[in-house]
């Protein structure tokens, strides 16, 4: 489920955050089942993740919040598919570091663009990847002081006797 997938990518990632950053979970209960590769949502928010701590220069905070919307309000600037009004789970990453910058905000999820030294350009890459396989949106918004990612991946009404057969045709692995 996503609940337990995004609590191991923090297991996973928390040592590796500096201590001068706190990160905090809010994770809606009884989320609804959505379609997409657990591996790719894993680099995806790892991703985010590292983006967020990584633009914090001192003490600061990442929040990261999944919920259901039932019927989901997508702005129109978002990334991918129209699922406006659709049930949908929001996968929401916000920090205080800071910003990005206006000059370079249209180009962030370009594959091969990025502003780090060693950086490949790829991180950004693959979450807009993951929700274009997922049919879903992503849209992002940016200040100084506050970055905000949000990915929504449409509920997928799943009967528990067809959970199987679709991971095996699919080689996808429906996340609970």
């Amino acid at each position: 489920d996503i609940k337990s997938c995004t609590q191991n990518i923090i297991k996973e990632l928390n040592p590796q955050i500096p201590t001068f950053i706190e990160l905090n979970l809010n994770i809606q209960a009884d989320l609804p089942f959505i379609h997409t590769d657990p591996i790719t949502y894993e680099r995806a928010i790892k991703n985010l993740i590292q983006n967020a701590w990584e633009s914090i220069e001192d003490t600061g905070h990442i929040d990261i919040s999944i919920f259901h919307e039932p019927e989901t309000v997508i702005p129109k600037e978002a990334i991918g598919e129209n699922i406006d009004g659709q049930s949908a789970i929001c996968v929401t990453i916000k920090d205080n570091g800071k910003g990005i910058p206006v000059s370079i905000s249209s180009k962030i999820i370009e594959p091969f663009f990025s502003t780090k030294r060693d950086g490949r350009g790829l991180g950004l890459a693959i979450v807009l990847s993951l929700v274009q396989q997922s049919k879903g949106a992503m849209h992002y918004r940016s200040e100084k002081g506050a970055t905000i990612f949000q990915l929504w991946f449409p509920v997928q009404p799943v009967q528990k006797e067809s959970i199987q057969t679709e991971v095996l045709l699919e080689k996808n692995i429906l996340i609970l």
